[in-house]
C-alpha cells in the first residue's frame, strides 16, 4: 500500500484505499487498488539477481510506445519505481476468455491490435527487445525446440496433479 500510494500521488491520482490482490500471474503480483475514483493497477515485477531482465522497464517502454501511438485497449502507464519494481497503471476491465468463447470479434480485435502497435512511427529500437524474441526463422525453431525440451523434461505425474487441482 505503501507503493500504490508513493506512485499514485507521483501520477497525480487520488491516494489507495486499499489493495486486493489479483489472481493469474506466476512470475509479477498484481494488485487491484481501490481509491475514491476510479480503480487503478500495481503490478510488482519479479526480480532476481540471476536473471538479467528488467521486466518492469520492458513493459513500461511497450506500454508507453503503445499508448503515444493511440492505442487505448491498454493499460494507461502512470508511474513506476525502478528501484522497487513496480508500477501503476489504469485499471482495464476485462476477463480471460475460454477457447471456446474466441470469435471473429476478438480475432478482429486482436488483428486491429497487432496492426495499431506496428504502425509509424516505428521506433524499434527504444524498445527492449522481448524475453523470447525470434528475428528470425532459425531463432524461432530454437525457441520452440527449448520448450519443447523443457515440457519433455516434466514429470508427467506432477503436470497431471496440477491440472487436476486448478480444474477442480
Amino acid at each position: 500500500l505503501n507503493i500504490a500510494t508513493r506512485l499514485a500521488k507521483a501520477a497525480g491520482r487520488p491516494q489507495p484505499r486499499s489493495l486486493l490482490q489479483l489472481a493469474g500471474g506466476r512470475n509479477n503480483r498484481v494488485f487491484r487498488v481501490e481509491t475514491d475514483s476510479a480503480p487503478l493497477v500495481l503490478k510488482s515485477y519479479f526480480s532476481d539477481p540471476r536473471d538479467p531482465r528488467d521486466r518492469l522497464a520492458a513493459e513500461w517502454g511497450f506500454l508507453q510506445h503503445a499508448w503515444e501511438l493511440g492505442v487505448r485497449v491498454i493499460p494507461e502507464p502512470l508511474a513506476s519505481e525502478p528501484q522497487v519494481q513496480a508500477g501503476l497503471y489504469s485499471f482495464v476491465a476485462g476477463r480471460k476468455l475460454s477457447p471456446n468463447e474466441v470469435d471473429i470479434y476478438h480475432i478482429d480485435a486482436a488483428v486491429d491490435f497487432v496492426l495499431a502497435i506496428n504502425r509509424a512511427p516505428r521506433d524499434l529500437h527504444s524498445l527492449a527487445v522481448g524475453s523470447e524474441a525470434c528475428f528470425n526463422l532459425a531463432q524461432h525453431l530454437g525457441a520452440v525446440e527449448q520448450r519443447i525440451a523443457r515440457l519433455r523434461s516434466l514429470d508427467p505425474e506432477i503436470i497431471n496433479r496440477e491440472h487436476f487441482e486448478r480444474s477442480r
